[in-house]
């Protein structure tokens, strides 16, 4: 039997992978929802596939932008609970280009919840600023302020 980290870092792999080549499918295929993710000053939660694919896409299309060449997202720990059904871990981005940091690496917890014989990512905090890193989606983050009558952010 795999490890909660083996199986952990095995799902950041596949992620990391599917929004660098836009496979949009398997990244929202590959989520519980509705689905919360957290920054530093923000969050978002997504309740269907269709809002993951915008918030992939527009994390991606940040990706293009700043030049990065290298996603690559790395397991601190992960361990299992909930009768093995749920993992909990902690795991570092790191957003590259030429081997140099793009954005300073940041770190992540992550749950992920094993559903029909799948892992399945069921929410995420990163510790950085939506600012320095685009993670949630700047027009999916004014949406949400403009229902809330809140004024609108600044793209990071």
């Amino acid at each position: 039997m795999s490890t909660a980290a083996e199986l952990y870092q095995t799902w950041l792999d596949r992620m990391a992978e599917a929004i660098w080549w836009r496979e949009w499918d398997v990244v929202s295929g590959a989520m519980i929802y509705p689905h919360k993710m957290e920054t530093k000053d923000g969050e978002i939660a997504f309740h269907n596939p269709d809002d993951m694919v915008e918030a992939a896409t527009d994390f991606r299309e940040y990706l293009g932008r700043i030049g990065a060449n290298a996603y690559l997202r790395v397991c601190n720990s992960a361990d299992f609970a909930d009768e093995m059904q749920t993992i909990r871990g902690v795991h570092t981005t790191y957003i590259l280009r030429g081997g140099s940091y793009l954005v300073p690496p940041f770190s992540n917890q992550m749950t992920l919840t094993h559903v029909d014989g799948l892992w399945l990512g069921a929410g995420i905090r990163a510790a950085i600023s939506n600012h320095l890193c685009s993670i949630l989606s700047p027009n999916q983050l004014r949406r949400k302020q403009l229902a809330e009558g809140h004024d609108i952010i600044k793209e990071g």
